[in-house]
C-alpha cells in the first residue's frame, strides 16, 4: 500500500554555518494494508521529518513516496482533498487541535468538509454520535468545548474525527505522550480495536519502545536520519543487531531483557 524509497532531506544549519543538517538519509520501507509499523528513536533521529513528508507537508530533497501506486509528490499526484481522505494524522498536541470556541459537535462536523460540501451538509447529529460511540464517548459531550474535556476525551475526539474519513493510512505521532499511563493504555487498546474494525494501516511514531512493541507488527529503529534496524518487535527487543538498537533497548527495558522471551506487552 505504501512504498517509501530512498528519502533524503536536509535543512540549513545555523545562521552562521554553511553546513546542512541531514534529517533523513536514504530512508526506505514498505507498509502493507492493515499493518502497523512502529517507528522509534530518540529526539532528532528524523521521525518528525519523516512524518511531515508522509503527510505531504514537507517535500523530500530526493526519493519517492508511493501510496497505492501514486507518487504523492509526482506531477500526477492526487489532489489535496483526495489525499486528505486517504492519509490522516493523530497528533500528540490534542489540546491545540480543536478550536477552543467550537463544541464537540461543531468540531466533528467540520472534518466532513474534507469530503465535500454535499457530504458536510448531510451530516446529522446521529452520524456524529455514532462516531463518538466508536471511540467510547457519548451524546452528553456534544455541546461541550475543549476546556471542559479531559485529555483522554480530547484524544478520543481527535481519533473519532480521523476515522470519520475512513483513511487508508493513519500516522500517529506520539499520540499518548501527554497522557498518564492508565489513559495511554486505554487509547492504545482503542486504536488496536479500531484498526481491526476499519482495516487502516498505521505508522505509530514514538520514543517509547515497550509501548510501540505492544501495538506494532514491525518496528523500525531510526538513528541520525537512517533506519538502522527493521524487524518484528520480538526480534528488536530480544536480539537487536545494530549497536544503537542495543543501547536503545537497554535504556528502555534493561539489559536483562536481551536474549530472553519478552514479557507480555499487551495493554
Amino acid at each position: 500500500m505504501l512504498a517509501v524509497n530512498n528519502l533524503f532531506k536536509a535543512f540549513d544549519g545555523s545562521l552562521f554555518s554553511r553546513c546542512k543538517i541531514t534529517a533523513l538519509d536514504d530512508v526506505s520501507f514498505n507498509l502493507r494494508r492493515g499493518e502497523t509499523l512502529g517507528i522509534v528513536g530518540e529526539s532528532g533521529s528524523g521521525k518528525t521529518t519523516l512524518a511531515s513528508i508522509l503527510l505531504r507537508a514537507t517535500a523530500p530533497d530526493s526519493g519517492q513516496v508511493m501510496l497505492s501506486g501514486n507518487d504523492i509528490f509526482g506531477k500526477r499526484r492526487m489532489p489535496e482533498r483526495e489525499f486528505r481522505k486517504k492519509v490522516q494524522m493523530i497528533t500528540q498536541n490534542f489540546s491545540d487541535a480543536l478550536h477552543p470556541d467550537m463544541s464537540v459537535m461543531e468540531s466533528m462536523r467540520e472534518v466532513f468538509r474534507t469530503l465535500g460540501k454535499k457530504t458536510y451538509q448531510s451530516v446529522s447529529e446521529t452520524d456524529i454520535v455514532r462516531r463518538l460511540n466508536d471511540v467510547g464517548l457519548g451524546r452528553e459531550l456534544l455541546h461541550r468545548r475543549p476546556a471542559q474535556l479531559s485529555g483522554g476525551q480530547l484524544q478520543r475526539i481527535l481519533i473519532a474525527r480521523v476515522i470519520s474519513l475512513r483513511p487508508q493510512l493513519i500516522i500517529a505521532d506520539e499520540p499518548t505522550s501527554c497522557l498518564d499511563t492508565s489513559v495511554q493504555a486505554r487509547i492504545i487498546r482503542l486504536l488496536m480495536t479500531l484498526k481491526q474494525e476499519y482495516g487502516f494501516a498505521m505508522i505509530f511514531i514514538s520514543h517509547d519502545l515497550p509501548l510501540t512493541a505492544a501495538i506494532a507488527d514491525r518496528i523500525a529503529v531510526m538513528y541520525q536520519g537512517r533506519i538502522v534496524e527493521l524487524g518484528l518487535p520480538r526480534e528488536i527487543l530480544t536480539n537487536p543487531q545494530h549497536a544503537y538498537t542495543h543501547r536503545f533497548v537497554c535504556s528502555a527495558v534493561g539489559k536483562h531483557f536481551l536474549s530472553r522471551e519478552p514479557i507480555c506487552l499487551a495493554v
